[in-house]
């Protein structure tokens, strides 16, 4: 790799550790380069097993399709036309499996935001929750239960939500768990618990920055 190391660092997000960092912006060259706006590669790295499963619903590879989309939506690539962004992560200690998503995420949304990248969405945190839709009540409003901080990633009647929230309160990415589960008609649909929803990701994503700001 010919690109300089901007930083390097530890991140904890509750049992969870990886080790981040971040190579450029350097020049971009030969089938990397793109004239119009910056390229972002990332690769992942689970020093904890030799399976390519890390947990939850994710394998190795698809985790890091999904970061790496997530990335080229929070970055102003149009910022760094002809360059190159190169992410590294190495999952080294992984005892909460339902919460990787979001220990790999607020790792490479805190090289972002110590490194000065520039981004078209900011700040944002990750985190993933535990939400179980109870029967309608006479009334027909959606009685949820949420668990903020699940580990286990097969808890029984809940959906997994992995979230990437957009100042506070936006939601920038979801992905539930649970094929099923029609989450924009069945939890957002209804005013009660699009109140309560919103409420919780706003108190915990303020949270998680003040976490992150502070990390290195």
């Amino acid at each position: 790799m010919n690109s300089t190391l901007q930083l390097s660092f530890s991140y904890c997000h509750g049992e969870n550790q990886v080790i981040a960092a971040l190579y450029g912006p350097s020049e971009a060259k030969g089938f990397k380069s793109d004239a119009a706006k910056a390229v972002v590669e990332l690769t992942i790295k689970d020093v904890t097993t030799k399976d390519q499963s890390i947990g939850g619903p994710y394998t190795q590879e698809t985790l890091r399709s999904e970061l790496k989309s997530i990335l080229e939506q929070v970055i102003s690539l149009n910022s760094y036309p002809k360059t190159l962004f190169h992410f590294q992560l190495f999952i080294v200690q992984k005892e909460s499996e339902a919460q990787l998503f979001a220990t790999c995420a607020n790792a490479l949304f805190t090289a972002i935001n110590q490194a000065g990248v520039k981004c078209k969405a900011a700040p944002v945190t990750a985190q993933t929750v535990a939400v179980r839709v109870s029967d309608m009540t006479d009334d027909e409003d959606i009685n949820i239960e949420i668990l903020e901080t699940p580990r286990s990633s097969t808890l029984a009647g809940y959906t997994l939500l992995d979230l990437v929230v957009h100042q506070h309160k936006d939601l920038l990415y979801i992905k539930s768990s649970n094929d099923s589960l029609d989450f924009t008609s069945t939890l957002l649909g209804n005013e009660k618990s699009l109140t309560q929803f919103g409420n919780m990701i706003e108190k915990r994503s303020l949270e998680l920055f003040a976490t992150m700001t502070t990390a290195l």
